[in-house]
């Protein structure tokens, strides 16, 4: 008779979920990695994926697997009408969560088992047998569900049900392991992704590639649009970025990661880091630079204890619900403060000696932040946090004639562990007038 063992270590379930209806984000149309891993299901519609070499053609069923180390991306169609449920969650809670037959150097049975166990970018595809496909979807429609309901409990019905759903898609996975379920991507373009994986850091354009290659600018600009679904400026700027996050998350600097990743001009990758990936290089640096420091994939900001499962609805929920400046009505010159009136809507406490920060920015460019207060703020209060400090240590920011955007972004540096982040961010226009010409309003 064999012994098994069920073992769990002390970590966070972390879970995820968006319903979208026929768009992506923007820097998910752009090849990335993330930290977690995907579980992509199609509703209605039909849409393609390109998983590093290879593409999947998605219908209502099917189920997409991607892991940390696999790039990818939907590929654009802009007549395509989809409709689906992606869920992160972090892997590290399930790796313990296997059982094991004793004396043997094999699991029987791991729930990370269709993300792991394949080769990189093949069968991450799975299409739903009968069978399976109506308790799938079922599944599904209850984490909708429990995704959107506080009921007592809630919390670990969420962590059943998902185990339950890795349960059956890995079910469904053995079934179709051995099938071809993948288009890879024709040889010439597979050529070009090589070449230009062998030289980010290097000046790539498309003279050089056209020349390379013996093929017109105009013939290959049109083929690799058609088989990637994105210019061949962008699949080149995406890669940069994801090899950027790579440098990052093993330490090295934000100067060195920007020209180790082939970008010739800091300000401008800087830039197009923060779009893609949301925070900037700095920020993503300090959140995952130094994981030997980190507990496995926990989050920032939360704490595991006996074993407690954390789900989203029980952490706090950080709000900007006021966004203002002094003077009130300030003149081109004039030497302006910002400040912000945080609110915490969640059910927990932020956690103590936790700094709330803000970020200030001006059309698109941060300018300031408070980074000064990390008394706890209990569930339903608030607080007003003005800017301490900025770039080269200045708070404030001289008006300048116009019409200008005033973003502000509370926990901007993500040391909290919050229910929602979406909601995290406030902005206001402002207009700046000349001196002179409020002078002569006030003559008239």
């Amino acid at each position: 008779m064999n012994e098994y063992r069920l073992t769990h270590g002390d970590l966070v379930f972390s879970l995820d979920m968006t319903h979208y209806t026929n768009k992506h984000t923007s820097s998910e149309h752009l090849i990335h990695t993330h930290q977690a891993y995907e579980i992509y299901y199609l509703l209605n519609g039909n849409l393609q994926f390109l998983i590093e070499n290879n593409i999947y053609s998605l219908m209502p069923g099917d189920v997409l697997l991607i892991n940390s180390n696999e790039l990818h991306m939907p590929i654009k169609d802009q007549n395509t009408e989809f409709e689906g449920i992606k869920i992160h969650f972090e892997p590290s809670f399930y790796n313990p969560l296997s059982v094991s037959v004793a004396n043997e150097d094999f699991l029987a049975f791991n729930l990370l088992h269709c993300f792991i166990h394949r080769p990189k970018g093949m069968q991450n595809k799975v299409s739903i047998l009968p069978e399976y496909s109506k308790k799938i979807l079922d599944i599904f429609v209850e984490l909708e569900f429990l995704n959107n309901c506080d009921d007592f409990g809630y919390e670990y019905r969420m962590f059943i049900i998902f185990t339950d759903l890795l349960l059956c898609i890995n079910k469904a996975f053995m079934n179709i392991m051995d099938k071809k379920v993948c288009q890879a991507v024709p040889n010439n373009v597979v050529d070009i992704l090589n070449y230009i994986e062998d030289n980010l850091e290097k000046e790539i354009t498309l003279d050089i590639l056209s020349s390379s290659f013996f093929i017109s600018k105009y013939h290959l600009s049109h083929m690799f649009k058609k088989t990637m679904g994105i210019s061949l400026q962008e699949y080149i700027i995406s890669r940069r970025i994801s090899m950027a996050r790579e440098l990052l998350d093993k330490g090295l600097s934000v100067t060195n990661a920007c020209f180790l990743s082939g970008f010739n001009n800091h300000s401008n990758f800087v830039k197009l880091f923060k779009k893609v990936v949301g925070i900037s290089p700095l920020q993503y640096r300090n959140r995952y630079g130094n994981k030997k420091a980190k507990k496995a994939y926990l989050p920032i900001g939360s704490e595991a204890k006996n074993n407690r499962i954390y789900i989203s609805k029980t952490l706090p929920d950080l709000t900007i619900t006021d966004l203002n400046w002094s003077p009130e009505n300030p003149v081109d010159g004039d030497t302006v403060i910002f400040y912000a009136n945080i609110k915490n809507i969640g059910i927990n406490s932020t956690p103590s000696n936790i700094t709330i920060g803000v970020g200030f920015s001006i059309d698109g460019s941060s300018i300031c932040w408070s980074d000064y207060h990390s008394t706890q703020l209990a569930p339903g209060k608030s607080v007003i946090l003005s800017a301490n400090s900025g770039i080269d240590g200045i708070s404030t920011w001289i008006a300048k004639e116009g019409s200008h955007v005033i973003t502000a972004h509370v926990d901007d540096m993500n040391r909290i562990l919050e229910s929602n982040k979406d909601n995290n961010i406030l902005t206001k226009t402002i207009i700046i007038e000349r001196k002179a010409l409020i002078h002569n309003n006030k003559q008239k």
